[in-house]
């Protein structure tokens, strides 16, 4: 009762504190106003007598609430009315269907009202319309335009005629009804009527006429009188057809295009016109709805007259000809084609258009009168519209030919052509050879006569004016090279390319012949002429009048802009010069030479068919003869030297020339004397006399050298000279002694020896040699100049690095250069370059023998690396080189060389997963040390391998120095046979040879066994099993026999996903993990079986257990692994479903919902039916005998018996289906029936306490189970906890089980309870839930239970009130079903179930176990419990590990603000996965969960 009265007194403060706030909210205004967020508010105070308010100044389309809230004398506030939500109407819509160019249709409609998403119920006004009205109002030039109509309510649609074109109306429409009131106007919706239409020409030719049409372009922007802010309307309407009329004359009825187009089209083309002629143009539209425009104003179009063309002036290879176009008779220039025509401007230019502009002219020309008439045209560019002449060049002289012209206008269309005008070209001009000697040549030349007549057929010939001509000018040609006038088998295009020659003459002259000098001998020339000309043009832009030909040249002559152009080369004349002359030499010898001269015989001979030669006579010779220096130069007279000028008749030819200078050069020119003039002087003829021989050293070697010897003929440096021969020398002399050393050899040769090899020379070594030769008259020439040489030094080896099986060799020969000696002049040094090297080595215990390396090198290699050698063995090494000349050298000094023994593999200590081992080398003998440079070891690899398994370690001398030369392999499997084996590094990564590999074997892992496995223990056994019998017998294996001086045991529950837990990771407080070790004595080395118990284990839990041993080099094993399971939980006590006279239905609750159980259903017969003793609780021997009756695999048993049901007992007992060994759990409570009758559901189930997180829920017993009430005092309150006898049977236990489900989703089970009264908690806020109670007794549990449904406040600061509004539920009969079996177990039960455990649980499971070695065990040990038995979980709690929960559905998030206040609803239904029903939720989305008001402007 206080606590009421608190609420009582807050509610009062709060609802005076609302009305103040209210009256100062009247008092600043009455009219409603805009807030903050936009929405209008508005809140006035009424008299109390006034019922009805009008609220005006709204806007259209917009949501409304309005509440009241009466006011008492005492000031004090009522609740506030419900929601009353209304939406104002929207304005008339405006729709222009259709505009035309002097009318235009609009329709009107007012939208319906919109409707809220979130209401379920708006007021709409009265949209009846009783009349519309609609005016239209122009704007701008036709603002005295203004038009109203009414209309009725039918009639929505208006066609406005009789406007203008091209302006702009607004149209606005009203409605009124049914009291009368009109409503707004719509917005007016401002509309244009279209433009007129227009046709003009776009392209007029000769013969064609390209014509389009159609409106011009509007937009916003050409109104200016609209109104700012309303709609404007540009109607955008394509337009359905198009009709075009054309006709000339101004005759309308004698149309040429009368057609229709579709509205897509707005060009047409028209072809086959008349040239020079009037034609008129007219087109309109129709719109979508059918109607014709307007016709447009019509255009009057001309077309143009044909082209003129007209000859000029003609020449060899051109004709140039001029064109022009009278305009039309009656002509209109257009500046402007957007503009419409006026027919009355006159011009007399032709009609032109950017569309009929002229982009080029067509000349075509046509040869006449060959075999095979033949024409092509040339486009002439018509820039900037001046191209009005054009010549046809490269035309054929002497030829007659055809022209006409025409146009070519925009988009490459022609026009009709000229008519034809033929012409004709002059002939060319003909050149004839005169004279020609050795480098001139005399032509002189004429034109030849035309060849035509001046008639051709009926056709007259045009040649235009006479050019004049001004000069001539000629040009030589050299074409001794070109083969056109030789082969008559060469193409056109060849002839072009050959006849191409170098131009050696070109000049002007006056005359008509011509004399060439300055040509070359023997040269096929050609010779051709050509005119040249006043152009035409030239007299017609810089002469007004016709003056005189004379006065025309000297104008020519003064003025230097007249120039004349070329005509075309005339028919050439080839002709070629004379031969030039030629000195013979016959004979070459020290002191003479013979001398013969002629006209060059090897020049080349032209065929007489295609040059003109001329001969002239011969009157003498000339002959001239000069000593030259060594660089081919004359020397001067006064020095002595050797110089002949003579001349000789024409009949001598031939000179002998004697007395002359050993290894001298000499000059010969001659020339001969024809016509009266000296010709040309031969070409210089350079000759050398015979020289000394000379002795040349070819190669040196360290033994040998090979000598030649020739007779070097001089040559100049600038010029070649001819020289002797020694084709009559008879034999060689040579001598060659040593320096300084007692050494000397004489040798003869024939003449056709020149060189030799001089052997067994001492090496590093000084020689001096010289030769000379006997010609075939038994004379010896002078002795050659003495060459003095060197032979080479030897090559000297040593050796490098030296490991196992390989040792590097070096090699190089001393450096040698001529200061070493001390010889004038200076020795020929020996070439020390060296192409290749030879090395070998032979092994030395086996010498002589083959060699074991037989290799060649280039010359840059100066190393060596031996490989694949065997260790601890010794080697020779010998090396020789060759030059450049391929030869080879002599062999060095032999050395030897020691290899390194192999490295030896000591094992240390092997274990189950690893292998410790070390390594050493023997010794190497002292000489070893003479013989190379031995290197420590810098890495070693190592390599261990199996059948299935190879790993490689690099291990370097740091880290090996930290495991005090020790080196351990480990991730080895045990039982399992290896190899091991090592190389060393000895720098630079070169690698010893491997050394001989070592085969171990691991020891065997651990067995491990578990048996006696309870709910809460089991047992452990361990030990080390003997090595495989495949690897044992094997002497080669190493088998190592470890000490075992530790023991570790793991053991940790598997987690509920099925993963295996990690040991490694998991901390030593782990509650799930017991992890122990056990020290064992050093000295105790066999095999060792131990013992482990155990206890305190959960039931129905998944276990992994593992064992590892440490030996004496503190090593671990691999871990020995087992997963066992516990027996599961018991199954829940048998409910009652089912009695019968014959048989017995009943089910029980499986352990949990998740895993599938087998059940052993047993039956025993009571000899009481008062209940249950304590004995037979217990299950001792005697006071029971159970049977098994039924194995089933579902939670449901149906037993026949004949039994009475009160003294029947029943019990249940599973295991797990899915696993290969069966552990059957403990069995459950015993059950007795007092009755057949299942209990009734929970009365008046209440919601008596409600927050956001939490509820309380309160109901009554069933009736059939209400207590007794006392004997005494009626009024008496009873305990929930006792019962009383009825009339179903004796005192009965009660259970009540709390389900509960959120919205639509499954129910799950929260809870049990014994009073009538369940707290829920950790709810959602704002969310829906449905709860239901069933009532379990001994005999069955209870049918169409009631469900209550309710909401969880809101998540606000004024939701933590809880509601203690009470409801009543109706209870209403559902189906009679049978309920399904819950999904949760009842974890609280009988308080006595711990104690029902059954003797019968001896499952044991035993796994393969290796066999121990027979010795004594150690004493068993036991471990501590892991963890405590489950605790029973109370109502809410979270289910354990081992039975999963039923994962929640999850609920739809609500949101902010809207939603729905705290609600309850009552039904009765079964628990059925469909929970159906109707539901009707109090309150309205327009109230915040508070209470607070706010507006629907958010949701537009």
């Amino acid at each position: 009762m206080a606590a009421h009265r608190r609420r009582q007194r807050r509610k009062e403060l709060e609802d005076r504190q609302r009305l103040a706030e209210l009256e100062a909210a009247v008092a600043e205004s009455e009219k409603g106003v805009l807030g903050p967020d936009g929405r209008y508010r508005m809140t006035r105070k009424l008299d109390p007598s006034v019922s009805t308010l009008i609220i005006d100044n709204l806007k259209s389309d917009r949501i409304c609430n309005v509440r009241v809230q009466a006011e008492t004398s005492g000031n004090e506030l009522g609740v506030w009315s419900p929601d009353c939500f209304f939406v104002t109407m929207k304005r008339i819509y405006i729709e222009v269907e259709l505009v035309a160019e002097d009318s235009f249709t609009v329709t009107w409609s007012r939208p319906p009202n919109r409707k809220h998403p979130l209401l379920e119920y708006v007021h709409e006004g009265d949209t009846t319309v009783m009349e519309y009205e609609a005016e239209v109002q122009g704007r701008g030039t036709v603002a005295a335009m203004h038009v109203t109509r009414t209309f009725s309510p039918a009639e929505t649609t208006w066609r406005v005629g009789g406007l203008a074109m091209d302006s702009v109306y607004a149209f606005s429409a009203r409605s009124k009804d049914p009291k009368e009131r009109w409503s707004l106007l719509s917005p007016p919706m401002e509309i244009v009527t279209l433009r007129q239409m227009r046709v003009f020409p776009i392209k007029t030719t000769e013969q064609l006429m390209i014509v389009q049409w159609g409106r011009d372009q509007q937009s916003e922007s050409d109104y200016p009188q609209r109104t700012a802010g309303s709609e404007f309307f540009i109607s955008q309407e394509r337009t359905m057809q198009y009709h075009l009329k054309v006709w000339n004359n101004n005759d309308r009825k004698s149309t040429l295009v009368d057609k229709t187009f579709i509205g897509t089209l707005n060009r047409y083309v028209i072809n086959y016109l008349t040239p020079n002629t009037t034609y008129f143009i007219e087109a309109r539209a129709c719109n979508a709805a059918g109607e014709w425009g307007s016709w447009s104003s019509h255009a009057e179009v001309f077309t143009m007259k044909l082209l003129n063309l007209e000859v000029d002036a003609v020449g060899e290879s051109y004709v140039k000809t001029r064109w022009w176009r009278h305009a039309p008779d009656a002509t209109l220039t257009i500046q402007d084609e957007s503009a419409e025509p006026n027919l009355e401007q006159q011009c007399e230019t032709v009609y032109t258009s950017p569309e009929t502009e002229i982009d080029k002219f067509q000349v075509t020309i046509t040869l006449l009168g060959s075999d095979q008439e033949w024409e092509w045209a040339t486009d002439v560019p018509n820039t900037n519209g001046t191209a009005t002449c054009y010549t046809i060049e490269k035309l054929l002289p002497d030829k007659r030919y055809q022209v006409q012209v025409r146009a070519s206008y925009k988009d490459d269309e022609w026009g009709t052509p000229s008519p034809h005008v033929a012409t004709a070209t002059l002939n060319v001009v003909s050149v004839e050879a005169v004279q020609a000697g050795e480098d001139y040549l005399t032509a002189q030349w004429h034109r030849l006569l035309h060849t035509y007549q001046p008639q051709w057929g009926d056709a007259e010939l045009h040649l235009g004016s006479l050019e004049k001509t001004l000069k001539w000018e000629y040009r030589v040609t050299n074409i001794s090279d070109c083969k056109v006038l030789e082969n008559n088998s060469m193409s056109g295009q060849d002839k072009l390319d050959d006849m191409n020659g170098v131009v050696v003459k070109e000049a002007f002259t006056e005359v008509t012949n011509a004399t060439f000098e300055g040509l070359e001998p023997n040269q096929r020339y050609r010779v051709e002429v050509r005119y040249w000309y006043l152009p035409i043009e030239v007299v017609k832009t810089s002469v007004s009048a016709s003056p005189a030909i004379e006065e025309l040249d000297d104008q020519a002559e003064q003025d230097e802009t007249i120039k004349g152009q070329p005509g075309i080369w005339g028919e050439a004349t080839h002709v070629a010069t004379l031969k030039p002359m030629v000195a013979i030499i016959d004979e070459i010898a020290e002191d003479f030479f013979s001398l013969r001269w002629e006209r060059d015989p090897g020049a080349k001979k032209y065929p007489q068919s295609c040059v003109s030669e001329l001969n002239p006579e011969i009157q003498g010779y000339h002959v001239v003869i000069d000593q030259l220096d060594t660089l081919g130069q004359e020397k001067d007279m006064a020095e002595g030297t050797l110089h002949i000028d003579h001349k000789f008749g024409p009949d001598e030819t031939a000179f002998r020339v004697t007395n002359l200078v050993p290894a001298t050069c000499y000059n010969v020119v001659v020339r001969a004397c024809a016509d009266g003039q000296w010709g040309l002087w031969s070409k210089a003829c350079v000759l050398i006399t015979l020289p000394k021989l000379s002795v040349t050293i070819s190669n040196i070697g360290e033994d040998y050298v090979v000598l030649s010897w020739d007779r070097l003929q001089n040559q100049l440096e600038h010029c070649q000279a001819m020289v002797g021969s020694s084709a009559n020398v008879s034999r060689y002399h040579l001598e060659m002694y040593g320096v300084d050393h007692p050494y000397h050899t004489d040798k003869k040769f024939k003449s056709t020896r020149t060189t030799y090899k001089v052997k067994r020379l001492e090496a590093n070594a000084v020689y001096s040699v010289r030769v000379r030769s006997c010609d075939a008259n038994n004379v010896w020439s002078l002795w050659s100049d003495q060459v003095t040489l060197v032979t080479l030094k030897p090559i000297s080896v040593t050796f490098g690095k030296v490991a196992e099986q390989f040792v590097h060799i070096n090699w190089l020969r001393g450096q040698q250069n001529a200061d070493e000696y001390q010889h004038d002049p200076a020795p020929v040094m020996p070439e020390t370059a060296v192409t290749k090297y030879h090395l070998c080595v032979f092994a030395a215990e086996h010498t002589p023998s083959a060699p074991l390396v037989d290799k060649q090198f280039s010359g840059e290699t100066t190393s060596f690396k031996v490989s694949s050698l065997n260790p601890n063995s010794l080697y020779i090494v010998i090396v020789r080189a060759a030059n450049t000349e391929g030869q080879w050298g002599s062999w060095s000094e032999e050395r030897t060389a020691l290899t390194l023994p192999l490295l030896n593999i000591k094992t240390e200590s092997v274990g189950e997963n690893y292998i410790t081992i070390g390594w050493d080398r023997d010794e190497p003998p002292q000489a070893a040390l003479q013989c190379g440079i031995v290197v420590d070891s810098t890495e070693w690899h190592i390599v261990v391998t199996s059948h299935d398994l190879q790993y490689e370690k690099k291990v370097t001398a740091e880290e090996l120095l930290e495991t005090n030369n020790f080196f351990t392999t480990r991730s080895l499997k045990p039982d399992s046979k290896y190899i091991i084996t090592l190389r060393a590094c000895y720098g630079e990564g070169e690698w010893g040879l491997w050394t001989n590999p070592v085969t171990f074997l691991t020891l065997n892992q651990l067995g491990l066994t578990v048996s006696n496995i309870s709910e809460d223990k089991a047992d452990f056994t361990w030990g080390r099993g003997v090595q495989s019998a495949q690897h044992t017998y094997d002497p080669n294996v190493v088998i190592w026999k470890g000490l075992i001086t530790k023991y570790s045991l793991s053991i940790k529950k598997v987690l509920s996903t099925g993963n295996i837990p990690d040991f490694e990771t998991s901390g030593k407080d782990d509650d799930n993990q017991l992890s122990i070790e056990r020290e064992m004595e050093i000295n105790r080395y066999k095999y060792i079986q131990t013992y482990c118990t155990s206890d305190e284990l959960h039931v129905n839990t998944e276990y992994m257990v593992k064992v590892r041993a440490q030996d004496d080099h503190e090593e671990w094993g691999e871990w020995t692994e087992l997963v066992f399971e516990t027996p599961p939980l018991p199954p829940g006590k048998p409910i009652l479903k089912k009695a019968h006279s014959n048989y017995i239905a009943f089910d029980w609750e499986p352990p949990d919902p998740y895993n599938r159980y087998l059940y052993c259903v047993e039956q025993a017969i009571s000899k009481t039916d008062k209940g249950v003793k304590k004995d037979e609780k217990i299950g001792s021997d005697g006071a029971l005998e159970w049977k098994v009756v039924d194995t089933v695999s579902e939670s449901y048993a149906k037993i026949k018996t004949t039994t009475a049901l009160t003294k029947c007992r029943f019990r249940v007992k599973c295991c797990k289906m899915d696993k290969s060994v069966h552990l059957w759990s403990r069995y459950s409570s015993v059950a007795a029936f007092t009755t057949a009758v299942p209990p009734e559901p929970a009365q008046n189930l209440t919601i008596t306490s409600l927050s956001k997180s939490t509820a309380t829920l309160e109901w009554a017993r069933p009736a059939m189970l209400q207590p007794a009430p006392p004997p005494v005092q009626q009024t008496a309150q009873t305990s929930t906890t006792t019962t009383a006898p009825n009339k179903t049977g004796p005192q009965q236990k009660i259970t009540f089980k709390i389900m509960l489900g959120e919205k639509d989703g499954p129910v799950q089970f929260m809870g049990t309870t014994r009073v009538c009264r369940y707290e829920l908690t950790d709810l959602k806020p704002n969310t829906h839930y449905r709860v239901q109670v069933q009532v379990e007794t001994e005999n069955g549990v209870s049918a169409r239970n009631t469900i209550l449904k309710f909401s969880t406040r809101a998540d606000t600061a004024g939701s933590s009130r809880q509601h203690r509004q009470s409801i009543t539920v109706t209870e209403r009969m559902a189906s009679t079903a049978p309920v399904p079996p819950t999904t949760s177990r009842d974890m609280v039960g009988d308080t006595q179930q711990s104690s029902e455990s059954s003797d019968t649980l001896g499952n044991k499971v035993r796994l393969p176990v290796l066999s121990p070695p027979k010795t004594a065990p150690l004493q068993s040990t036991s471990i501590p419990h892991i963890s405590a038995r489950p605790p029973i979980r109370p109502p809410m709690s979270p289910p354990p590990r081992d039975v999963p929960r039923r994962p929640s559905v999850p609920s739809l998030p609500v949101p902010r603000d809207r939603r729905p206040v705290p609600q309850y609803q009552e039904e009765s239904q079964d628990i059925l996965p469909d929970l159906g029903g109707a539901e009707v939720v109090p309150g309205s989305p327009a109230h915040n969960a508070d209470g607070s008001h706010h507006s629907d402007e958010e949701y537009d």
